[in-house]
């Protein structure tokens, strides 16, 4: 015969080993749900496979604009780039990592610099950027490369100290290693000379959007 006291602890005990083993059964099945979740990446593959409908894009773009622009040209002070012409990949990736919390952004005719330094900006490009974005900051639709040839110069500045700040963590890595060793006067040489660049400076530099 058992006590109160003790049908009481077996109780309890009872109690704590069902939900012992309901919390380690949900340990178990977390990695279930996550997996059930697309990661960004994922969410980017599966929108390359669909056809854009510009007239709905049209529509969705007037939430844009009150940023952007009606035409997207940004804002010249650097608070809001300009997305017009910037490849197709490039504009989908984006706006899948705000999706995903990837990229917090601070709110805010073309803004360029002082134009004291773009030689010097030019060769600063040559020998860190073109690589990647290209010899005429063209950019590459097809690996999401975003085109950075005319860019407002404000903005390009912002995002380099951005990467290096870390506030852009997916900018890290080979941008810290490159622009890191920059001075301030070689970063203002770069981007005014970037901001300088024509947007489409020749027809190829501007594929047509899958």
């Amino acid at each position: 015969m058992y006590s109160h006291s003790q049908s009481a602890r077996r109780k309890t005990t009872k109690r704590r080993v069902r939900l012992l083993r309901g919390f380690v059964a949900s340990l178990a099945f977390l990695p279930v749900c996550a997996a059930a979740a697309p990661t960004a990446g994922e969410d980017y593959l599966e929108v390359l496979t669909l056809a854009p409908d510009a007239a709905n894009g049209a529509e969705l773009f007037t939430q844009c604009a009150e940023c952007h622009g009606d035409v997207g040209a940004g804002i010249v002070d650097g608070t809001t780039p300009r997305i017009a012409g910037q490849h197709y990949r490039v504009l989908v990736k984006q706006l899948l990592d705000f999706r995903h919390g990837l990229r917090i952004e601070r709110q805010g005719s073309r803004g360029i610099g002082d134009g004291k330094q773009t030689v010097r900006g030019q060769r600063v490009y040559a020998a860190r950027c073109a690589s990647c974005h290209g010899r005429a900051g063209e950019g590459m639709d097809s690996q999401a490369v975003p085109r950075v040839a005319g860019q407002h110069a404000a903005y390009l500045l912002r995002q380099a100290y951005d990467a290096l700040d870390g506030r852009r963590p997916k900018l890290g890595g080979s941008h810290n290693k490159l622009l890191a060793p920059l001075s301030t006067d070689e970063m203002l040489a770069l981007t005014d000379y970037l901001s300088r660049l024509g947007w489409h400076s020749e027809e190829k530099n501007h594929p047509k959007t899958p």
